[in-house]
């Protein structure tokens, strides 16, 4: 089989083929929705067999491996996947993959071991709750934890590793089969592993990276018989003019650093509300707090792997037709997107005292901060598509401002809002509200970063924003603005332009006829 127009590889097998937006959306998608059902579960039943001190723990374990990740691996990923589909089009894939991913494995395992090395007073300052100003947690114990998360942390390096190559390549069929072993895998191995008697946010983590492991070996063989197959020229230096492309290496620092200090950025942004709730209430009001955002952070969970998808397509557009046709795939991407993600909202808004039923009796007090958290994460998906125009430009600098402002916003607002002695359910809010100011001042920010480079947002998509903020309001209301967005989508060109909402449809029906295609063959 042959790779779509612009793709140089040869053959591929039916799991390791490039594709088209649509189509990898109509692949991708159902296996994020798989994903993300999986991770509930786990999660749901997790909660059942945890204590909740285990819980909330595990909850800020994993908010630990997220963190160290862009910062053991220099942001170099990030820096991989954005360079993979310029070598593939300029015909030099191996030879730049030859020094990129020895690169990578060798920054990860360097900054892996030192982080090990520090793992005492790291653990200290990641895990220890404090009460009237002493640490109830074991400080042995604190480092253990963060030596295991570092172990979890190089099992993600090399599972990133994998993905940025196939998703730069657009091999999401690949990426999907990934994603799924993981989840699977480690849904089963923490209830084995809780079954019998180890139930423990440590082993929980140690579960979490060995199936990272397993699914990254999985599909590295393939991979590597398609690369094998690429047409390739053996000289970097040959392919630009300006005699640049053969210092690799300088290149994806220089990218990847900015692009790390970014991810740690956004990830502290993200995490510091459960973090900081931990730090001055302790792990079960955490343990409430992150259930509750397993039932949310759907929200986000979808618009990440959208992004991921229009990222690497849009890229390859900007390559290979110029910056304009790459800008108006990224507009419909976004407007789509967020209109989808707000009648989502809508619907897990108004189910929310059903789903949060799911959890035991002690999560209850934890359904009136649904709404915030839907807030929050959709705020935070506006703000992961906004990125794709600073990586566009290869200015993934720019992006380390927006965040940093946002994270100091949010680390005031906590200051003032999360307070030692406040019952659960005002500290609950308190956290919630953390988080809404840090990504809402993050937003306003790379807003203004983009109207100074002159990539300004149109119409429709200023409506959608604005209109995300709904959720702050009653369920009722909320529920108003999506039904009159919805007309105004269908109705009018408001927010999509008719040669906008044409594309959409025909966008749409290529991946219903996918969908049923690949439905079609699972049952026969």
């Amino acid at each position: 089989m042959i790779l779509p127009t612009g793709s140089n590889l040869v053959s591929r097998p039916l799991i390791f083929r490039s594709e088209t937006v649509s189509a990898s959306l109509s692949v991708y998608l159902p296996t994020v929705f798989a994903s993300r059902f999986i991770g509930l579960l786990r999660g749901v039943v997790l909660a059942w067999l945890l204590t909740t001190g285990e819980f909330g723990l595990l909850q800020v374990a994993l908010i630990v491996v997220n963190i160290l990740d862009p910062l053991c691996s220099l942001g170099l990923n990030e820096a991989l996947a954005r360079y993979v589909p310029q070598y593939e089009t300029k015909q030099a894939l191996r030879a730049f993959l030859r020094r990129a991913v020895l690169l990578i494995l060798a920054v990860g395992l360097g900054l892996s071991v030192a982080v090990m090395w520090w793992a005492e007073p790291i653990g200290r300052l990641l895990f220890a709750t404090l009460n009237s100003g002493d640490s109830v947690v074991d400080i042995r114990a604190c480092a253990d934890l963060t030596r295991i998360a570092t172990a979890a942390t190089l099992a993600l390096i090399i599972y990133y590793l994998t993905q940025s190559i196939l998703k730069g390549l657009r091999m999401f069929r690949a990426v999907s089969l990934m994603e799924l072993v993981s989840n699977l895998t480690f849904m089963v191995a923490a209830v084995l592993v809780t079954l019998v008697g180890r139930g423990t946010a440590a082993a929980m983590l140690a579960c979490y990276g060995l199936t990272l492991a397993a699914a990254a070996l999985l599909v590295i063989p393939g991979l590597r018989r398609i690369l094998r197959a690429a047409p390739d020229r053996e000289s970097l230096t040959a392919l630009s003019a300006d005699g640049r492309t053969h210092r690799v290496v300088e290149r994806m620092l220089r990218f990847g650093a900015w692009a790390a200090l970014a991810t740690v950025m956004w990830q502290t942004l993200q995490f510091y509300p459960m973090w900081y709730l931990q730090k001055i209430h302790g792990p079960d009001v955490t343990a409430v707090f992150g259930g509750v955002r397993l039932l949310t952070q759907a929200v986000l969970i979808i618009s990440v792997a959208i992004v991921t998808v229009v990222q690497t397509s849009v890229t390859k557009t900007w390559e290979s037709e110029g910056p304009p046709a790459a800008d108006q795939r990224w507009a419909l991407a976004f407007k789509t997107t967020a209109l989808a993600l707000l009648i989502l909202c809508a619907l897990i808004a108004g189910l929310s005292d059903v789903l949060v039923r799911l959890f035991p009796r002690e999560y209850a007090q934890g359904v009136s901060i649904i709404s915030g958290l839907l807030l929050f994460f959709m705020v935070s998906g506006h703000l992961g598509f906004l990125a794709i125009h600073f990586r566009l430009i290869e200015r993934p600098r720019y992006l380390f401002l927006p965040w940093t402002v946002g994270l100091l916003a949010g680390v005031a607002a906590g200051r003032w809002l999360v307070l030692p002695g406040l019952a659960p359910v005002q500290a609950l809010h308190a956290a919630v509200w953390t988080g809404i100011l840090g990504v809402s001042a993050a937003l306003v920010v790379i807003i203004c970063l983009m109207w100074i480079k002159r990539r300004t947002i149109d119409q429709g998509t200023a409506l959608l924003i604005a209109a995300t903020y709904a959720l702050a309001g009653p369920i009722h209301l909320f529920i108003a603005v999506v039904a009159v967005l919805c007309i105004l989508a269908g109705a009018s060109s408001v927010i999509f332009t008719i040669d906008g909402q044409q594309r959409l449809r025909q966008l749409l029906g290529d991946a219903c006829r996918r969908i049923g295609a690949l439905l079609s063959r699972a049952v026969s």
